[in-house]
């Protein structure tokens, strides 16, 4: 008795100990590599300033505040950069930025604003709230995140990406 007491215990200490498959011999599952890390963006005060004013406008409707995403912004800098490099303003390739976004945050909905050749802050989120496609991404309920970037060509005139999410 004591024999197979003994012998039981190693067979069940050896199944236990092992790495490479479960008990009984199944295999075990291989680890979900964690996503690359989120970059922390640097955002200027242009940017905090615009954020600043969406929320503003969307505490004054009553809505809740959206609040600065690392990731979208990231999102929203490597647009900034695309549309700087063609001179151009425009929503090319928003499907993959929203498609990036809604995988790395379990996003739902996302919405996009550009502008381009606003001097201020103010300016560019006055003509966004004076567009009704742009101001109904400013005043959507579900949207709790935003990502935002504003970067100048080499005229300095400035391009603005601003992008929500849920």
């Amino acid at each position: 008795m004591k024999r197979i007491s003994i012998t039981v215990l190693l067979l069940v200490a050896c199944m236990i100990g092992s790495t490479s498959a479960h008990a009984f011999g199944r295999p075990r599952p291989k680890p979900t590599p964690a996503p690359a890390p989120i970059p922390v963006y640097n955002y200027s005060s242009e940017e905090i300033e615009g954020i600043r004013l969406i929320n503003q406008h969307r505490l004054s409707m009553g809505l809740g505040e959206v609040i600065q995403n690392d990731f979208i912004s990231d999102q929203c800098l490597d647009h900034e950069n695309y549309m700087i490099q063609k001179n151009v303003p425009s929503h090319d390739y928003f499907t993959d930025r929203a498609n990036a976004i809604e995988q790395r945050l379990n996003a739902k909905y996302v919405g996009e604003n550009v502008a381009y050749n606003y001097s201020t802050p103010q300016s560019v989120v006055t003509a966004w709230l004076n567009s009704d496609g742009h101001r109904q991404n400013i005043e959507t309920p579900r949207f709790k995140r935003v990502g935002y970037s504003v970067r100048a060509n080499s005229s300095g005139r400035k391009f603005y990406t601003m992008i929500f999410s849920d």
